[in-house]
């Protein structure tokens, strides 16, 4: 299973959610077909092919065919939207939401420009 972790950009202080784990599997031959398990990407090729569920054979011999096309989705390398060449970090504290930055005076003091969620405090290794 795959769960999101939410790591802290260094810079802006921005909190972005980041995807780890089990992303599921996909097909080297077509990035857009995807599942969270092998046995469910295969039944998910058979019926984009055929429109029905296969039988056991039919899932064993569809199976034997994708083994060299399947491989596991691979995580992105997270970065900030606002601040790519920035180091995102686990180590954060405190929690701001900022929804409207013109009118907040939070927003001002951080020096916050875009509605979101933001650490106050983030500390890079």
């Amino acid at each position: 299973m795959s769960k999101k972790v939410e790591l802290a950009c260094s810079e802006c202080h921005r909190i972005v959610e980041v995807a780890t784990g089990n992303l599921g599997w996909c097909l080297k031959s077509n990035n857009d077909v995807s599942a969270k398990t092998k046995k469910a990407l295969v039944q998910l090729v058979f019926i984009n092919k055929n429109g029905l569920d296969p039988s056991d054979e039919q899932h064993k011999a569809l199976a034997k065919e994708l083994k060299d096309d399947m491989e596991r989705v691979k995580p992105t390398n997270p970065e900030c939207p606002f601040c790519p060449g920035a180091h995102l970090s686990s180590d954060w504290q405190g929690y701001v939401v900022v929804l409207n930055p013109e009118r907040s005076e939070i927003s001002s003091i951080l020096n916050i420009e875009r509605a979101g969620n933001y650490a106050l405090k983030v500390n890079v290794r």
